[in-house]
């Protein structure tokens, strides 16, 4: 009796296995999330990827041709401009703003008071640890670091990791990253600009994948103990578009910097967003 009453549990066995087998597949694709999509439009498939060449050398002389504008390559060029020297940090010793320029005047008139630049250096750096949630399942944790010298070059990363809850009770995450040169294109007391360009990556238990990144950022010292800052992003990964754009307001304690704003990142037809909330030492 126990051998023919085990027949059906053995059949609704096999039934539920085979279940799975067919149906399980189309059930864990509707469960993919906002990663998945981004993946998917990185990556596209052989053929589109295959046929990008061409894309990406116009990419390549483009940005020849941004490098060669943008860091003034041309010694008589009227952009170039003397060196900054740089505190600790902002407002230091009842200076304003955060880069110290040597002013020059006319014969005969009185110079303007000028800060002890026996106290400042001809490089400045930065780095934030930096949380966005979108709070709808998706969390960003992120690592920014900026190195810049009076002369005006530097040197910007940032690296995100990306998790999302997804509604099967999974999780999935990658990471992201760029890597870019930059250059001061305004230096003043209250106020820097910066423009970069460099590599933009995904990257994941599977693989890795690149782009061109393009960078625009300013940096507001309107008084103490604040601190404005925006950032533009736009470029490529993969096969996808990249835009994104980040305003913050910060409020200093001598080199320690608290901040909150809202960051939007666009890569192809998702979008990850949110407010931030970021601590900045600034060195």
């Amino acid at each position: 009796m126990k051998p023919a009453g085990g027949l059906p549990v053995a059949r609704a066995f096999a039934g539920l296995l085979i279940s799975c087998i067919f149906f399980c597949p189309p059930l864990l694709r509707a469960q993919e999330g906002k990663l998945q999509k981004i993946r998917e439009d990185v990556r596209g498939d052989d053929s589109s990827n295959s046929s990008g060449k061409s894309s990406d050398d116009d990419w390549g002389s483009l940005l020849g041709q941004i490098l060669a504008d943008l860091f003034c390559f041309d010694d008589d060029a009227d952009g170039c401009h003397a060196d900054g020297y740089f505190p600790s940090y902002p407002y230091a010793r009842g200076q304003p703003g955060y880069m110290w320029m040597k002013r020059t005047t006319p014969d005969g008139e009185e110079p303007p008071p000028q800060p002890d630049f026996t106290k400042a250096r001809g490089w400045s750096g930065r780095v934030a640890v930096e949380e966005s949630n979108d709070f709808d399942g998706i969390n960003r944790a992120t690592l920014r670091l900026l190195l810049e010298t009076g002369s005006g070059f530097g040197v910007q990363t940032n690296w995100s990791y990306v998790h999302e809850n997804l509604s099967c009770g999974c999780t999935d995450n990658l990471g992201l990253g760029d890597l870019n040169l930059t250059y001061l294109f305004i230096q003043h007391e209250n106020l820097q600009v910066r423009l970069g360009a460099g590599v933009r990556m995904l990257f994941d238990s599977h693989a890795t994948d690149f782009g061109f990144n393009f960078t625009c950022g300013a940096d507001v010292y309107p008084c103490k103990p604040i601190v404005l800052s925006t950032t533009l992003d736009a470029g490529t990964l993969g096969s996808a578009g990249v835009f994104r754009v980040q305003g913050s307001i910060g409020f200093l304690y001598k080199r320690w910097e608290i901040y909150t704003g809202y960051d939007y990142l666009r890569i192809g037809s998702t979008a990850l967003q949110g407010p931030v909330l970021g601590l900045r030492l600034w060195f």
